[in-house]
């Protein structure tokens, strides 16, 4: 499959809130697009640096639970990605891209659809340290996210744009090149009231 698919995973569709419109003053008074994207970059990168993966830690009780802990590691980025398939109280897959030293997380509860015209929906979760792109295994019961996890599919994902500004305005579109997902894919931030229809019985 090489066509770009409406959204991540023959379509996954982040939830989230789009952003306000410009006031006028705003719209009147324009930044130069370079000193708007790094303005905008400085903003996503604060708040990685804040999150880090100390959200991932305050979850789990690595005395008990097999998962990796760990750091965002600095360094030579790299590109790797994972599909997990997680089976939790529902099942679902955990797809993860790697940025900034650590693994951006959606979880996917129909898992990825090989349709271009299919859109899935993907509910972001907290990062996951680099060493979790190899972890399977069976996370105990009173832990979170207890149940079997496995690799459902791995490889290098490649951004067509800038990924930090495609995170940043909800519109991430990057190629796989995996051992079964292959091709262009989008992450597309999803207004509420959309997923709000597509939460429906039936949807």
């Amino acid at each position: 499959m090489q066509k770009t698919a409406a959204c991540c995973c023959a379509g996954i569709a982040v939830p989230g809130e789009m952003p306000a419109p410009a006031s006028d003053h705003e719209r009147a008074q324009p930044l130069p697009f370079s000193r708007a994207i790094n303005a905008n970059l400085r903003d996503v990168r604060r708040r990685a640096k804040l999150m880090g993966l100390e959200e991932y830690n305050r979850k789990r009780d690595f005395s008990r639970t097999p998962e990796p802990s760990g750091r965002a590691r600095s360094g030579r980025p790299g590109f790797r990605y994972v599909v997990q398939k997680h089976a939790a109280t529902r099942l679902h897959y955990d797809f993860r891209l790697e940025l900034d030293g650590v693994l951006k997380s959606w979880a996917v509860p129909k898992g990825p659809s090989l349709d271009p015209a299919e859109k899935r929906l993907a509910v972001q979760t907290e990062d996951h340290p680099l060493d979790y792109a190899d972890f399977e295994g069976v996370i105990p019961e009173g832990q979170y996210g207890a149940g079997t996890v496995l690799v459902w599919d791995r490889g290098t994902w490649e951004p067509i744009e800038d990924p930090h500004a495609g995170l940043a305005k909800g519109h991430l579109k990057f190629r796989l090149h995996g051992e079964k997902l292959r091709g262009g894919w989008t992450l597309v931030r999803i207004k509420a009231a959309t997923r709000a229809r597509r939460a429906r019985p039936g949807c």
